[in-house]
Parts: C-alpha cells; structure tokens; sequence
C-alpha cells in the first residue's frame, strides 16, 4: 500500500542516517527501527522494553509499512542501536523532518526552555538535560540540543537559532537566556538594520501585584536594551484568544 507522505518523507530522511552497525551481523533494518521507535513514542512508551512490547502487540498493523521480516527486535537491540547511532546527525535529521510539516505564520509562539529528560539516566550514565524549541499552537519540538555536563542552557541556546526559521515569530525563554549576546544571535548578522527583537518582564512586587515590562533589542545596537512598562501582556492576552477561539 502506498504509504502516507509524512512516513515517506521519515523514510526518505532518514535514509541519510549512518548505520554504525557491521553488515554480517544485521538482523533487523535500521529504518524499521526507526519507525518502531517513533510508533512506541507516540504510543506513550517510557523505555525500550515497553517499546518491544508495543511492537509485539501491533507487529500487524506495523507491517503495513515496512517488513519487520525478522519480527520486532529486543529491547537490547533497540538501546544498542540508539547508543551506537551519532546523536547530533539524528538530531539534525530529525529537526529536518519535522519541519518539512510545520508552518509557522506570523503569529507563531516558540519556547525556548531547558528540561531534564525523565527516564534518560542509565547505567553509567547522568540523565540527560536538553534545550528544546517548542512550538506552542502546533504543539512539537522543531529543535532540540543536548547541554554539555560542564556547561549550561546560555551556550546551548544560540545553536537551537540554526536550526529554525525565527522570522515573525514571538520567542519565549526564562531569565537565563536573557543576554545580550543570545539576543544578537537571534536577530542575526544577516538582519535589516531595523529589525529587532522584544522580550517581556513580570515583576511581582512584596503585594503580590503584576508589574509588565516590553524590552526591545534594536538589530543595530544589541548591546543595549529599551525597557518600558506596560499595562497588560500581549503574548498571554493574544493566546488566550486563540484558544477561546478554538
């Protein structure tokens, strides 16, 4: 049967993907894997032997996408194949898949956050820490980088703006990520002298009360920033919107 064309499209990407394994010693193809892995994901799996467990139940429905001739490979399979493959060439393809299906319009809201992933420590092994670029209204990670165990979310940051088009786009992020130079990072070396980017501040005074602040970094002096009060929040107030429109 033919397939739809986002599996075609995961398929045809990641067919770029190195396989580090030896030929003679291939039971199962890379790409079913894959596929196995992404359906276990999105199924709600939290390891690989829930994955195979999965794979075990819906081995019918998987094998109309791909052969699974050998049927569903072990947990251990799955976690040495994922510990063998380069992270940053999957990471790049995967990125690239999924935007091949996401279109951001001008009122996109990305969240750049920090997060410790749940069920990545392993043995020998620290948990892992990623900085994703979440996509609010269509609900997906576009990007995502692993933070170094001697570094920080600040020099992790700046690399998440290669990999997304940022243009239009309302950009969220916590107070570690407010510096100057991941500001100048954004706007880019390529922006019109003109453009620039806004950030907001809330400050809660002793009260309890709200106080908002609009912050704009001009594209041609970065290096300093404009902050002025405001009576309300413009990215909360034009979610709210949204949503009660839905």
């Amino acid at each position: 049967m033919p397939l739809p064309a986002e599996l075609q499209s995961f398929f045809d990407t990641f067919n770029a993907l190195d396989d580090p394994r030896l030929e003679r010693i291939k039971l199962h193809s890379l790409p079913d894997i894959l596929f196995a892995t992404v359906c276990g994901m999105i199924a709600g799996c939290e390891g690989w032997s829930d994955i195979e467990s999965f794979c075990k139940e819906r081995l019918e429905y998987l094998r109309q996408y791909r052969p699974f001739t050998h049927g569903v490979p072990s947990d251990d399979t799955f976690r040495r194949v994922f510990r063998a493959i380069d992270p940053n060439q999957f990471s790049q393809l995967f990125s690239q898949w999924m935007q091949q299906w996401y279109r951001a319009d001008r009122e996109t809201t990305l969240a750049i956050d920090g997060k410790t992933l749940r069920g990545s420590q392993d043995t020998g092994q620290k948990p892992l820490h990623l900085v994703s670029a979440f996509a609010s209204e269509a609900r997906i990670v576009l990007c995502q980088r692993k933070i170094s165990e001697k570094s920080n979310e600040i020099t992790a940051i700046p690399a998440l703006s290669d990999c997304l088009d940022l243009t239009g786009a309302t950009i969220t992020i916590d107070a570690m990520g407010c510096q100057h130079a991941i500001a100048k990072q954004i706007v880019g070396a390529k922006a019109h002298e003109d453009a620039g980017i806004q950030g907001f501040l809330v400050e809660q005074g002793r009260d309890g009360s709200l106080k908002f602040f609009r912050v704009s970094f001009s594209g041609s002096k970065v290096g300093s920033a404009e902050v002025e009060p405001i009576s309300g929040f413009p990215p909360l107030a034009r979610l709210k919107s949204r949503y009660k429109q839905r």
